[in-house]
């Protein structure tokens, strides 16, 4: 069945995470606006308290946080601080700050292939910022004109592999495209759990981005390819 819709996971399948260090991000949190107020450790602590208190597990799947509207502002409100109004950019250099990606040519090269195929595409990301973020990070690396929709689990508060996140794109993928076939869609990813669990657990036909050549051990039914410009052949 030809594809109308590819859904594709971004971290480590579209976008290539050259350096990650989530401390870093906590770092310029910490050095812009806490740092006469308590130490590091402190800071940390208290970070982690909230964060974790967040997280929970529910019928449609795990939960997820979103960083720059549950976590910092009670954070900040503790120690006497508002939020800044630009809370866009602060939510930028902290991810900005803790990650440096790029996008390879042979992804470029799919996304254009499927473009002039007139094959639809979106991106499913867990994370804990929001899409007009990732939204943004496409922006400027060139790829944001490809991709109908963008979710990020931060925005809706489940995250995959839950059942509840696939839905949720699965029922505006519908919306945008009026008598769409399940079989039509494809989702591609590179996370076993996340991906390959999640996809094949909502019914979308998956394809596991498995560059690491890991084991397939539970033996679950999807398509298995180490270079992304393979997608091509499922569509």
């Amino acid at each position: 069945m030809r594809k109308t819709v590819v859904v594709f996971d971004l971290w480590e399948t579209l976008f290539t995470s050259d350096f990650y260090d989530f401390e870093k991000g906590l770092r310029y949190l910490y050095d812009g606006f806490l740092s006469e107020r308590c130490s590091y450790e402190e800071f940390k602590t208290e970070f982690y308290r909230i964060f974790r208190s967040l997280f929970r597990i529910q019928e449609s799947g795990p939960t997820e946080v979103c960083l720059i509207r549950e976590v910092i502002p009670p954070l900040l409100e503790k120690y006497g601080l508002e939020m800044p109004v630009d809370d866009a950019e602060l939510e930028y250099m902290i991810l900005t700050s803790m990650q440096k990606y790029s996008v390879s040519q042979d992804v470029r090269d799919v996304l254009e292939r499927l473009a002039v195929a007139g094959v639809k595409t979106a991106i499913l990301s867990n994370g804990l910022f929001r899409g007009s973020l990732v939204e943004r990070l496409l922006s400027e690396s060139g790829i944001r004109h490809y991709f109908e929709r963008v979710f990020s689990s931060a925005d809706y508060g489940v995250k995959k592999p839950g059942k509840g996140f696939f839905e949720i794109a699965l029922k505006q993928i519908r919306e945008d495209h009026p008598g769409i076939r399940d079989d039509e869609i494809l989702y591609v990813g590179n996370d076993y759990n996340d991906d390959v669990r999640g996809g094949t657990g909502a019914g979308i036909e998956t394809v596991w981005l498995n560059v690491a050549n890991e084991k397939n051990d539970d033996g679950i039914a999807c398509h298995e390819i180490d270079d992304i410009t393979k997608v091509l052949e499922f569509v």
